[in-house]
């Protein structure tokens, strides 16, 4: 039995930033937001996680990896409130510790900082890397 888990853009659970559990979606705003690379920008974005499969989830992770050329990962952090961004490792993964049973969600927050006289306007290949383990109920 497979671990189907889906990050989403609302408390809904309606619009999943991962389609077909293969988070090849960026897992950031969306429509993408232009930002001035000229001064540099942040931006906040909570988002949802939810276990949409039949299995316990344990020893989650979600790690922030950049899909294409230079690696700026680092770009992003996250946390499980937006207040604990400020604390946050830039690129670090963010760990559940919890068991997550079916259907049981949490929220989290996301920062991007596009660090001043950047190129970059839009970041587009920046994704959350999805780790656990699936366990029978």
């Amino acid at each position: 039995m497979p671990v189907i888990v889906n990050v989403y853009k609302d408390a809904y659970f309606l619009d999943a930033y991962s389609k077909d559990q293969d988070m090849s979606d960026p897992v950031f705003m969306y429509p993408p937001i232009d930002f001035d690379g000229d001064v540099g920008q942040t931006r906040d974005v909570q988002c949802w996680f939810r276990n949409d499969g039949d299995l316990i989830i344990r020893d989650l992770a979600l790690t922030p990896y950049d899909l294409v050329d230079s690696d700026e990962s680092t770009w992003m952090k996250l946390a499980l409130t937006q207040g604990g961004l400020a604390g946050a490792t830039p690129g670090a993964a963010l760990e559940y510790g919890s068991d997550l049973d079916p259907a049981a969600s949490f929220t989290f927050w996301e920062r991007m900082t596009v660090p001043a006289a950047t190129a970059a306007q839009n970041k587009l290949d920046l994704c959350l890397r999805i780790t656990c383990k699936g366990y029978a109920s």
